[in-house]
């Protein structure tokens, strides 16, 4: 998400963007429970949909690296999966960072 806006290929930035403003439903739908608490369903419910499509690609590759251990974390991680697409959305969009030894800044 961090390089979205610098992909020559724009399907690949739409994806990204798509799935960035979907990481923004979780706080939005956790407000809203707040407000009127029908929508603590529908909050389930998104989160129930990650986790479970997440499982689905974690575990065979936990399975493959004899590791399914490390799935007793997937609930705690998708949380901060959450918080952290949607930081580095911001912070890789808005301000210069180096990755490997190169330098990325942002023309605006």
């Amino acid at each position: 998400v961090s390089k979205s806006l610098a992909y020559i290929r724009k399907n690949i930035s739409l994806s990204l963007s798509v799935i960035w403003t979907g990481m923004w439903l979780f706080p939005l739908l956790m407000a809203l429970s707040f407000l009127q608490p029908q929508w603590i369903t529908v909050l389930a419910l998104a989160f129930f949909l990650k986790i479970t499509s997440e499982f689905l690609v974690l575990a065979q590759a936990a399975g493959f690296f004899d590791n399914l251990g490390l799935l007793l974390w997937l609930v705690p991680e998708s949380i901060l999966h959450i918080l952290y697409v949607i930081w580095v959305g911001i912070a890789g969009n808005t301000q210069a960072y180096t990755w490997k030894k190169r330098e990325y800044v942002w023309k605006r």
